[in-house]
């Protein structure tokens, strides 16, 4: 089971602000080249690939390369069944058509199966993804949460963004006031 609580960003500074629009845009960036390399098979599409396996975009943090994986491989197998639907819809109501007009034997001899198709992701039933809304998630390597005194909660972040002629990553510190609804799960 999936929790998830959602907060305002207003109590957070101007460079906190700034760290984090730079991350959504390099992570769009980096996402629609993840789902271009996959879907021209140039990158393949699996379920676990190793950071070293991965190219580098703007974004080169390992584990941020592998969340950017994930999340493309996850919008790339979504289009792909929703494009799969699609077809088999159309092919089945053109089956039934041409049953009941008993034309095209050739065409209606076949199963769905053994019809020599194109591959989805080349058919007109397939569409690339837009980016204009999404979320990034994260998992427990890149967050941290800390209990405060003027806020309830902070939670630390491991941007992929480096610090200049350093090799360590920024972290920010985002402060958190708690709602009803997050007190819900409060265990």
């Amino acid at each position: 089971m999936i929790r998830s609580s959602k907060h305002i960003l207003k109590y957070q500074t101007g460079s906190k602000t700034k760290v984090l629009n730079q991350l959504f845009a390099d992570f769009r960036t980096d996402l629609s080249w993840y789902i271009d390399l996959i879907i021209s098979g140039r990158l393949p599409l699996t379920k676990f690939m190793s950071s070293k396996d991965l190219p580098s975009g703007i974004i080169t943090h390992s584990q941020w390369k592998q969340i950017l994986y994930k999340t493309a491989s996850e919008i790339v197998r979504s289009q792909y069944k929703q494009a799969s639907g699609r077809r088999f819809k159309h092919y089945k109501k053109l089956f039934h058509k041409c049953i009941t007009l008993g034309r095209h034997c050739f065409f209606t001899d076949k199963r769905f199966s053994e019809l020599n198709l194109k591959p989805i992701h080349q058919s007109k039933f397939f569409s690339k993804p837009n980016l204009k809304n999404f979320s990034i998630t994260l998992d427990s390597r890149l967050i941290d949460f800390q209990y405060g005194l003027h806020f309830d909660e902070f939670i630390r972040i491991k941007t992929p963004i480096f610090h200049e002629h350093k090799k360590r990553a920024i972290t920010i510190n985002v402060p958190i006031k708690h709602h009803k609804h997050s007190r819900k799960f409060d265990s």
